[in-house]
């Protein structure tokens, strides 16, 4: 019978599709679970778009009668997609969609039925899932390789836009994005600053987010840039996000054992690149407020280089740092655009300039009109600092345009 409904499927798709579709094995167990073995679909170029080794769906079949897609699980396993973007902005999946839609067209009542669906799922478990994604017109190229991720929806309202995560866990990320022209230009950038500063209407409430082995490797080759980002493990603890006020709260953020690496090559794009990212962070960050009870760094390394800037023949040189050893301990962190403060209570690190810091312990505030740094105290390898410090001055912008006020 599973033989039998494996032959229908196959040869109802390859008739709507017109392209080679392969499955091994249907297991069907009534009313709700639904696995494909040895899946392969191929595009109008005879290229794999997609093969996997196992597809796993939990659904409630009997609702489907009523309009509800209610799915208690999908599990993937050893999938591999390849997806291709061509200048004129077609992707080489986008045939499917046009075989299926015009079946919805001809068909009033289907196509009435299908825009009041709800839909709901509850757990998603990804391993050994593989990205291909070729796009000519952002002229990148990124291949993905997932090891294992897995979440559980305990709300999933589309029609809303409600979604309670409370846990994710994503392990043996390898990510790698060539692109071969610049991300954004002047224009663009403002566009999307102002589109940036908009409140997002969605309620996402997230919970335990768990990051172990995170490679990202992102290369521009006309701009310059480079971003190399090896997370071995960081895990943190959602406790608010308001996406329309744009805040975010944190009860703990631990970052261990990471090495972050990023580059602004020696070329005139990369100068403007990093004003459109500059302009951009900037855009984002004038509303958003992010507050932490607890951020632990620990055995981190950081690199910066700006070859745009020269190298300072001595001293901390800002537009090329190396910092090894880097561990900060800290409380009660608030960040907004014109206002910081934390409670540090400890902090070391070295740099290739020679600076060693051994020891930092202050209460930090930075605000409109004044900053200070109560119960200051800072050890390097050559010197110590122990006071409290105040700046009063008559605006943020006078630190720049007039710093002796």
């Amino acid at each position: 019978m599973q033989n039998f409904a494996k032959n229908k499927v196959v040869s109802y798709v390859e008739g709507k599709i017109k392209t080679n579709v392969e499955i091994d094995k249907i297991s069907l167990n009534l009313p709700k679970l639904l696995v494909l073995e040895g899946v392969y679909f191929e595009d109008q170029k005879k290229d794999t778009l997609l093969a996997g080794d196992t597809l796993r769906v939990d659904i409630s079949l009997l609702k489907l009668l009523s309009n509800n897609v209610e799915i208690n699980e999908i599990d993937l396993r050893g999938v591999t997609v390849n997806v291709n973007r061509t200048a004129d902005s077609v992707f080489n999946f986008d045939y499917i969609l046009k075989a299926f839609m015009k079946e919805q067209k001809k068909d009033p009542d289907l196509t009435d039925s299908t825009s009041a669906m709800k839909f709901s799922i509850e757990k998603i478990n990804l391993d050994r899932i593989r990205l291909r994604f070729n796009d000519a017109v952002m002229a990148s190229d990124m291949n993905v390789y997932l090891d294992h991720f897995d979440t559980r929806v305990q709300e999933f309202d589309l029609e809303k836009m409600k979604f309670r995560i409370p846990k994710i866990k994503l392990a043996g990320l390898n990510a790698n994005i060539i692109q071969n022209k610049p991300a954004a230009n002047l224009e663009s950038a403002a566009t999307d600053s102002i589109e940036a500063t908009k409140p997002f209407n969605m309620d996402l409430k997230l919970g335990t987010i768990d990051l172990k082995k995170i490679v990202l490797k992102y290369r521009n080759d006309i701009s310059a840039i480079a971003a190399d980002i090896n997370l071995a493990e960081l895990l943190t603890e959602v406790t608010g996000l308001d996406m329309k006020k744009q805040t975010i709260s944190l009860s703990t953020l631990d970052l261990k054992n990471s090495k972050i690496s990023f580059t602004l090559g020696k070329k005139e794009l990369a100068k403007v690149a990093a004003k459109e990212a500059l302009q951009e962070v900037e855009a984002v960050s004038e509303n958003w407020k992010i507050n932490a009870n607890a951020i632990n760094l620990i055995n981190n390394d950081i690199r910066f280089d700006n070859f745009n800037m020269p190298v300072m023949p001595r001293g901390m040189d800002f537009g090329h740092m190396d910092i090894k050893g880097l561990n900060f301990a800290v409380e009660d962190l608030g960040f907004s655009i014109d206002s910081i403060s934390a409670k540090v209570l400890s902090g070391n690190f070295r740099d290739k300039s020679g600076f060693d810091l051994k020891e930092i312990r202050t209460v930090f505030k930075y605000g409109k009109k004044s900053m200070s740094l109560d119960d200051l105290f800072v050890r390097s390898a050559r010197s110590e600092i122990k006071d409290n410090i105040h700046l009063t001055y008559p605006s943020i912008e006078s630190l720049v345009t007039d710093p002796g006020e």
